[in-house]
């Protein structure tokens, strides 16, 4: 059977949609055609979805290959940065080098220099990532480990599913707001000295990001926005989503002081009665920051005694013929994990 690789188009939407149900089983065919509408036709930093589809003699799509774009900033430069995110190859036509094919035409579409940039990739499994470091990714410093907060009273008491009401606080450190929405347009503008860095590479967390990635996204289910507000600013916050009564992930957070930081995170822990808290602790800086807040990160013994592996963030410079050379920007190396101010949030 011949097949081709093309970029996506309208035409094969209602086909691929059915191709995605293979994916995401979970969904109903109306979410999986509104999520996928979200993260490809609705993102805000991109002038078109970068897909390709395998499609084969009847014109049904059999193979789907993504990523999902953010700008980045650096240095007060702004970076386009692709995350390789859905990848799907129908059942009855894997194994026929489709994969491999897809990833392939994609990077020589972004290695151009109108779309060039840093390919960074946040969920890589066992599976894949062997056939990733063959396709030219490099395994960075830093690998996706967590850190955990953890409630012992909230784990005896045990709490309610959706048992909380909305809260405005005055404290020592200002207002205090446990939401259910996004504010959007102050976090858009606001800088956190504890967490941000120019020297970084980090999302350009504009108020365009922060309505996309939470207000426009399908399922606004079991996410919180804790903030700490010092006359009409943001002094610290802290996005929250829960995955399960006793775990919640911390999606991102900001702050000027590690105090403000860390008192936010314990009312928020106290208010939402949160048994355990995890977050990425991939370098050197969140190990810091997170540590003081009251996170431990994960020990090797405890991960070799649940059968875990945690693997390493993957980078790929965008371009066609890599060179060591490509994985340095203005002198910094991208594979220095330290380099980098990734959270759970920029992961797709």
């Amino acid at each position: 059977m011949g097949y081709q690789i093309i970029p996506y188009s309208q035409k094969y939407k209602t086909s691929l949609i059915k191709l995605l149900g293979y994916m995401w089983k979970n969904l109903s065919e109306d979410q999986i055609k509104e999520k996928f509408e979200w993260r490809y036709e609705l993102n805000p930093f991109q002038e078109r979805a970068f897909i390709n589809i395998a499609i084969d003699e009847m014109e049904n799509v059999v193979g789907f290959r993504a990523f999902v774009v953010q700008d980045f900033c650096f240095q007060n430069e702004q970076i386009r940065v692709y995350n390789p995110a859905d990848a799907i190859i129908h059942p009855e036509h894997r194994r026929k080098g489709l994969f491999s094919k897809l990833t392939d035409t994609l990077i020589e579409t972004v290695s151009d220099n109108e779309h060039r940039g840093i390919i960074l990739n946040l969920s890589s499994n066992e599976k894949s990532t062997p056939g990733y470091l063959k396709l030219g990714w490099r395994r960075t410093s830093g690998k996706k480990k967590y850190g955990y907060k953890i409630s012992v009273k909230n784990l005896l008491v045990g709490r309610q599913e959706r048992d909380f009401q909305e809260i405005k606080e005055r404290t020592k450190y200002g207002g205090f707001e446990l939401l259910y929405g996004i504010k959007a347009e102050k976090l858009g503008k606001s800088i956190f000295h504890l967490t941000d860095s120019a020297d970084t590479f980090q999302n350009c967390r504009s108020e365009a990001y922060y309505r996309w990635r939470y207000e426009q996204v399908p399922d606004k289910e079991g996410y919180f926005f804790a903030y700490l507000i010092d006359e009409e600013k943001i002094v610290a916050y802290a996005i929250i989503k829960e995955q399960s009564i006793k775990q919640f992930s911390l999606m991102e957070y900001g702050a000027e002081s590690k105090s403000s930081l860390k008192y936010l995170l314990n009312k928020m822990t106290k208010k939402v009665k949160i048994p355990i808290l995890r977050s990425w602790m991939i370098n050197q800086r969140h190990h810091e920051v997170l540590r003081q807040c009251g996170f431990r990160a994960e020990k090797p013994w405890m991960l070799k005694l649940l059968k875990k592996e945690r693997l390493p963030v993957l980078v790929r410079p965008a371009v066609d013929s890599l060179t060591d050379e490509d994985f340095f920007v203005n002198g910094n190396n991208i594979l220095d994990i330290n380099n980098w101010n990734i959270y759970i949030a920029d992961s797709h």
